[in-house]
């Protein structure tokens, strides 16, 4: 019977022979298969790693460390139940997040999210002035990109273009809240004088500041108003000063992180960690996703480096004269840059990798991105050069809305 043959006159006979060598076949695949699958099976992955949270004045609270991204499979297996993100309207990926979502659990994700105000480019909302009719209908399309009914968390991406337009979209922040589609409210790239405007005429308070806070970048101003209001900072882009030729920067940050054994991107996340900061990292590894379950492993660890008060101290000394915690994502910023680009100063590479000596001055196009700019003292050097001096003040020096000239040439010089 074993070696009956694959074509048999009996039709009894002919379909045993096939079931007989089609079941060797399928058996001999299914363990080429097993074996395969076993060769290429994942490392086991460590338990999830708990992450902690930081209070909120509505109520509830926001986890220490979030994650930016697209592809959030890996993160929410290394930090589990709880595990927050953050992405924007503007980003356009909320139908790739969604089936994440419902995969891991919707109520197992802090989601936080936010609509466009103001400038620049994509981040720019596409009818203006804006209004509350207009906000809600960017959160009800950013909640049905998500297939969610609520976010966690909701934003400003950035500061309207004016005051009044601020104060209107909050008031549909506050009816998002009041019908369910926001469980906390916040803003994101305001400054000390951008808070304190929109707190006078806000009625739920402003519980969240998303800025750009790191070592190096910190805005002692907004900081110490967000400490006596109950607003809780959360710093994005954390990293980028690292990218700049900071002068004093690399040395101090390789210090703590050789006193502790740790890398330089531990050191500087666990200095905002301990300043009470909530963290955004990210990764954007697409084609290999275990790259970023390593990156995750390391945010992770930061969690658990301890700096001594010297060590914190020596880290605030590198923040030095005034700084504010917007990025160049604003019309002032926009009219600095593209004087300081015209005068020669080097601004290096805008939000797309792309170095402005290739683009040109198409600064609506193309925004200065206010960050990471390895010329960065270079740029700030030119814009000090006295027969610049008219045309940067100029264009740089309008001491409104919470900037200075001491605040905005380093920010659009992207140090």
């Amino acid at each position: 019977a074993d070696t009956a043959p694959l074509y048999r006159v009996d039709a009894t006979g002919q379909a045993h022979g096939l079931l007989k060598r089609w079941g060797r076949i399928g058996i001999c695949l299914l363990t080429i298969c097993l074996v395969l699958v076993l060769a290429v099976r994942r490392p086991a992955l460590p338990p999830p790693r708990k992450v902690p949270s930081r209070p909120l004045s509505g109520g509830g609270s926001i986890p220490a460390l979030l994650m930016g991204g697209d592809d959030f499979s890996e993160w929410f297996e290394a930090a589990g139940s709880g595990a927050a993100i953050q992405t924007f309207y503007s980003y356009g990926n909320g139908p790739h997040i969604a089936p994440q979502l419902r995969r891991f659990g919707r109520s197992n994700v802090f989601v936080s999210t936010g609509i466009p105000c103001g400038c620049c480019g994509a981040d720019s909302p596409s009818v203006e002035p804006m209004n509350a009719s207009l906000a809600m209908s960017y959160i009800d399309r950013e909640l049905a990109e998500l297939q969610t009914g609520y976010a966690d968390l909701l934003l400003f991406h950035h500061r309207c273009r004016t005051e009044s337009e601020t104060a209107s979209v909050w008031e549909a922040f506050e009816a998002a809240k009041r019908q369910g589609k926001a469980r906390h409210l916040g803003v994101s790239n305001f400054n000390a004088h951008d808070l304190e405007v929109l707190s006078s005429t806000a009625v739920e308070p402003i519980e969240v500041l998303e800025a750009h806070f790191g070592v190096g970048m910190m805005d002692w101003e907004v900081l110490g108003y967000a400490r006596a209001h109950g607003i809780h900072p959360v710093a994005f882009a954390s990293l980028s000063e690292a990218h700049t030729d900071h002068p004093t920067l690399q040395r101090a940050v390789s210090r703590v992180a050789t006193a502790h054994g740790v890398t330089a991107t531990q050191a500087m996340y666990a200095y905002l960690l301990q300043r009470d900061l909530s963290v955004i990292s990210s990764c954007f590894h697409p084609e290999d996703p275990q790259k970023c379950a390593r990156y995750y492993s390391f945010d992770l660890a930061a969690l658990d480096v301890s700096l001594s008060a010297a060590e914190l101290e020596v880290l605030d000394g590198v923040t030095a004269g005034r700084r504010t915690c917007t990025d160049c994502y604003t019309d002032e910023c926009q009219r600095c840059a593209a004087t300081l680009h015209a005068l020669g100063c080097p601004l290096g590479v805008n939000g797309w990798g792309t170095t402005w000596w290739s683009v040109g001055d198409n600064f609506t196009e193309h925004p200065a991105w206010g960050r990471g700019n390895e010329n960065g003292t270079r740029c700030m050097a030119c814009a000090a050069v006295p027969s610049h001096r008219a045309e940067v003040e100029r264009a740089c020096g309008r001491a409104d809305r919470g900037e200075s000239l001491e605040t905005m040439v380093p920010k659009a010089c992207g140090v």
